[in-house]
């Protein structure tokens, strides 16, 4: 009769110790799920953040990324940090098709516009006259030369701001002369107000995109 109370004793400590590891699993579980949907919440209705992992130039300035929180629609306005640069989203693409929004936690692909003239968007130094790079528009890619730095360029008036600078650096606007770095050599090209899609152009250095603009003039 000891014998059996002992062992219905034991089943009951046993029973006890499983339940209350199985309501310890079940706390840890809601615990985790309640702050994941707050978390998850918080990310929803949050402001538009995506840390740019990528930038290249095609036809227009493309930013790959993950959004972080928030939410936004093909035309909304963004700012981007640290130069504050306003742009505008003008296309969006989710896993390689084309979507008029995208939220938090998708992966997108972003086609920004409101870049203006020449404006150095990704360089550790100044650029002087004599500046060799590689000239991308549409599908040609060539060498050129800067050869005149005409003026500075006031990015929020677009007023010209300096006359013949000695250097263009990081975020700066300018309007200046190139030349093809081939004697020589022809290219087929656009002015950008008669057909900005063959009017916009990069420049790249080392693999790297320094430089985005678009054609005003024809000279020569």
């Amino acid at each position: 009769m000891i014998t059996q109370k002992k062992d219905n004793l034991n089943k009951l400590v046993k029973l006890n110790i499983k339940l209350r590891q199985k309501e310890k699993y079940l706390d840890a579980l809601l615990d985790r799920y309640f702050y994941t949907v707050q978390k998850r919440n918080d990310m929803i209705i949050g402001s538009f953040r995506m840390p740019v992992v990528k930038q290249y130039e095609e036809m227009d300035t493309i930013v790959i990324g993950e959004i972080e929180s928030g939410d936004c629609r093909v035309d909304d306005q963004c700012l981007t940090m640290p130069n504050c640069a306003r742009v505008e989203i003008k296309n969006i693409y989710y896993e390689d098709r084309e979507t008029d929004s995208c939220v938090c936690a998708q992966n997108i692909r972003f086609a920004l516009k409101n870049v203006e003239e020449v404006t150095i968007i990704n360089h550790q130094s100044k650029i002087y006259v004599g500046y060799s790079a590689v000239l991308h528009i549409h599908a040609t890619v060539v060498g050129v030369q800067l050869k005149i730095l005409i003026t500075l360029i006031d990015r929020k008036t677009g007023e010209e701001t300096l006359e013949n600078p000695k250097y263009i650096k990081q975020d700066q606007v300018a309007m200046a002369i190139f030349e093809l770095s081939q004697s020589g050599q022809t290219i087929c090209m656009e002015l950008f107000e008669h057909f900005p899609r063959l009017g916009r152009f990069a420049l790249c250095h080392e693999d790297r995109t320094v430089a985005v603009g678009k054609f005003l003039k024809i000279i020569g």
